[in-house]
């Protein structure tokens, strides 16, 4: 009878110590997402013909005085084949601008971007590609078509300027977005 009852004692010890590791597990989780949330990031869906260097320029400043000081970048493969190209900006900083830059190598050919998110903390922004320009001024160097009807849009060189990289300065509707999205004035 006596060892019926350790036993028992012990199966119960085992559960409410299995149970205290997981939910610990779970509060653990939450914090490490809460603290992710506080970084600035940017996510697009892209595909790109070629390999290449794609980049996020930011200022903290209301300038467009984008330097190679405050940039994130990161690379695409290639081939054609849908990307998530993921940009986070170091926690410590906070954006009132930022510029994207899709690819910076001369020989770089088509893009196609399918959407881009911007999100920081709780508030999300996500746009279909073809709302791009939009939220960032045309690049008259740079031919840029919208497809409306399936939703994204096109970057391919122009026969004028064959040199040129494709990047794009914020509009006053993604000036007035990340203030929304920030809480900054």
């Amino acid at each position: 009878m006596k060892i019926r009852v350790l036993i028992g004692l012990l199966a119960l010890s085992l559960a409410y110590s299995c149970q205290n590791k997981s939910e610990k597990t779970e509060a653990d989780q939450t914090v490490t997402q809460a603290e992710e949330s506080q970084t600035f990031k940017l996510e697009m869906d892209v595909k790109a013909e070629t390999p290449d260097d794609f980049a996020l320029y930011y200022t903290e400043d209301n300038s467009i005085n984008f330097s190679d000081k405050q940039v994130v970048w990161r690379g695409v493969k290639g081939g054609m084949e849908t990307e998530k190209i993921n940009f986070e900006i170091p926690e410590e900083a906070l954006p009132t601008n930022i510029r994207i830059d899709f690819g910076i190598k001369k020989d770089s050919k088509e893009v196609i971007l399918e959407k881009f998110k911007i999100q920081y903390m709780n508030k999300t922004l996500e746009v279909k590609g073809s709302e791009f320009l939009y939220y960032f001024m045309i690049n008259d160097k740079v031919e840029s078509v919208p497809d409306l009807e399936k939703g994204f849009i096109t970057f391919k060189k122009n026969a004028k300027f064959p040199d040129e990289t494709y990047y794009y300065y914020p509009s006053q509707a993604l000036n007035d977005t990340l203030k929304s999205l920030t809480g900054r004035k």
